[in-house]
């Protein structure tokens, strides 16, 4: 809801200046909703939504090195990438991924209300659009084919994610495999999706676990089988 005055009084000037703003506007309007029909997430809506849309964004210039989102904090916004680059670091600065023109950041907060898992900054100037929280949920239910698409998006950085972890994980392990209870290592090669034979023994006991892309397909031990 917005209050209006009523009758409110207007001569033929701050008319023909409310007609050039609006003008204004919806030029600037039509050069996002342009560029927007060039990223995968909003190829399925038509010009019409895409205008409708960008009327709800705000686009945003970011200088180089500015902290777009930081760690901890809460997801208020969804990011679209306009121009320019961004890079996601973890605690110590280190940088995990970047992401240019056509990616979008931001929607895993939003989605699930947690806060803020990265930090990502401008790694050179950005031109990024911004959606709030609230303008986000109408779009998800005015556009269904968006929410198939970004939850497919926080399926992979998810899964992308998860195997980065393990591989940090790994590199800083050392000592014997066989200080580490089976259960745990069988837990290691599903996490990674590893495919092949696990041989363990232990005294006069041995048997074999069999992987196939991380899950347990066969094994034995002794005379037993399954």
């Amino acid at each position: 809801f917005e209050y209006k005055k009523e009758k409110e009084y207007a001569t033929l000037q701050m008319k023909l200046l409310a007609a050039a703003e609006r003008k204004e506007k919806l030029s600037e309007i039509s050069v996002v909703s342009d560029q927007l029909k060039e990223i995968e997430l909003f190829k399925p809506l038509s010009d019409d939504d895409l205008v409708d849309l960008t009327s709800l964004l705000q686009v945003k210039e970011f200088a180089y090195g500015f902290p777009i989102c930081q760690r901890g904090e809460p997801g208020t916004h969804l990011y679209i990438m306009l121009s320019g680059k961004v890079e996601v670091l973890d605690d110590d600065g280190v940088v995990l991924s970047e992401m240019q023109r056509g990616d979008v950041f931001g929607e895993m907060s939003l989605l699930s209300g947690d806060k803020v898992s990265t930090t990502i900054v401008a790694a050179e100037p950005c031109e990024i659009a911004t959606l709030n929280q609230k303008n986000f949920k109408h779009i998800l239910n005015k556009f269904p084919t968006l929410q198939v698409f970004l939850y497919k998006l926080v399926v992979r950085r998810i899964t992308a994610l998860n195997e980065q972890r393990a591989e940090e994980l790994a590199s800083g392990m050392t000592g014997q495999v066989a200080d580490i209870p089976l259960v745990e290592v069988c837990q290691m090669i599903n996490s990674n999706q590893r495919t092949g034979r696990l041989k363990a023994e232990d005294g006069d006991h041995s048997g074999v676990i069999v992987f196939n892309e991380g899950e347990i397909i066969h094994a034995e031990i002794g005379g037993k089988t399954g």
